[in-house]
């Protein structure tokens, strides 16, 4: 899923809207892979960066994950977990979806935020 179809969604899908404007409203395994996508990362690549199977991956994709898979996830993308999780945006982040960039295990501080703007 490219950051054009996730735009795209606004227009074709539910979406909740507050000041910071439109944020799609997406299921998990899309919010897996648009994460997965953003980080720049294939299935191979996740599959060693958790240190798990193709398979594990394919089928955490489909939602068969555990919470700590998740979290594990959201810190090898470099995306908020609550956002991840939930689809709603962390409680320490701005308005609006709230991404951190990096990859790996370095800390949290060790990136920049960037706001994604599907904003209508």
């Amino acid at each position: 899923m490219t950051f054009a179809t996730l735009a795209n969604l606004c227009e074709t899908r539910d979406v909740s809207t507050d000041a910071a404007g439109a944020i799609p409203v997406l299921n998990l395994p899309q919010r897996l892979r648009v994460s997965m996508e953003w980080a720049g990362m294939a299935i191979p690549d996740m599959a060693k960066a958790m240190r798990v199977s193709e398979r594990s991956i394919r089928n955490y994709i489909k939602g068969d994950l555990d919470y700590a898979a998740l979290m594990l996830w959201a810190r090898v993308t470099g995306v908020d977990g609550t956002w991840l999780e939930t689809g709603q945006a962390g409680p320490t982040n701005g308005p609006g979806l709230t991404l951190v960039a990096g990859t790996g295990f370095e800390p949290v501080t060790s990136g920049f935020q960037v706001g994604l703007g599907l904003a209508a």
